[in-house]
Formats: C-alpha cells, sequence, structure tokens
C-alpha cells in the first residue's frame, strides 16, 4: 500500500537524520519496520540500526521534502530517554497546509507491541 511516512531520529549527541519510506507508513505497517530494528543489534546509532534494518528507506533532508506524506515517526534520542512521537498529517490540498495530528507518545516497544500484528504482516513484508 502506498502509506508514505517519514522517520526521523534526533540524536542530541550525534545529530539528526530521516529517513523515507513510500509504502506501508501507517501505524501497523511502521511496527514492522521499528520491530526490525528492535531486532537488529546494539552496533551502531538508533538511526544507522534503522537504516540497516530497513532495506526500503532512504536517506531524505526531512520531512518537510516530501509533500505527500500521511505519517511522520519522530525518535527523541536523549540522555535522559528515548521518545517515539507519531503524526498523522492531513493535508489540505487546496491551499497547501497541513496539520500533524499525534497520534502516539511513548516507547518504541510499547508502539510495536501495540501496532505491530504479525499474522497480517509477515508474508507481506516477508520477516518472521
Amino acid at each position: 500500500m502506498g502509506t508514505r511516512a517519514t522517520y526521523e531520529f534526533r540524536d542530541e549527541l550525534r545529530g539528526n537524520q530521516t529517513f523515507y519510506i513510500h509504502f506501508d507508513g501507517y501505524p501497523e505497517g511502521a511496527a514492522t519496520y521499528f520491530r526490525k530494528l528492535l531486532r537488529a543489534g546494539k552496533r551502531g546509532s538508533l538511526a544507522a540500526r534503522f537504516f540497516r534494518a530497513n532495506s526500503v528507506a532512504e536517506f531524505t533532508p526531512g520531512c518537510e521534502s516530501h509533500g505527500d506524506t500521511d505519517y511522520h515517526y519522530m525518535v527523541e534520542i536523549a540522555p535522559r530517554g528515548l521518545t517515539l512521537t507519531a503524526y498523522h498529517i492531513k493535508r489540505n490540498w487546496e491551499t497547501g497546509d497541513a496539520a500533524y495530528n499525534n497520534i502516539w507518545r511513548g516507547s518504541i516497544e510499547d508502539f510495536v507491541a501495540k501496532f505491530y500484528d504479525e499474522d497480517e504482516l509477515c508474508d507481506q513484508l516477508e520477516i518472521a
């Protein structure tokens, strides 16, 4: 499904990195991408592990670089902890305005636990 999304990693120590994935950006699909991240080991930054774990991820300058995304996921990495915030983007195609509606704020693990559906997504995304 062509549900586009961006995945931004804001890291106070290592700098920021954003990725674009052209499909399966709805929460259940994003949970699959984040699940792959969690299973990718501990070597490298969180952004690097996300990129290595998801071969469909592309580097992008930022979420504003794609005017047709439906979702934006922001992972904030700080010495005090890690937080995932998910936004569903509602666009007004006539005016060009976009409203970012917060649909999640919490841990990556809790996001995956809530939205990952192994029965529905395993075959589709070729993971086990």
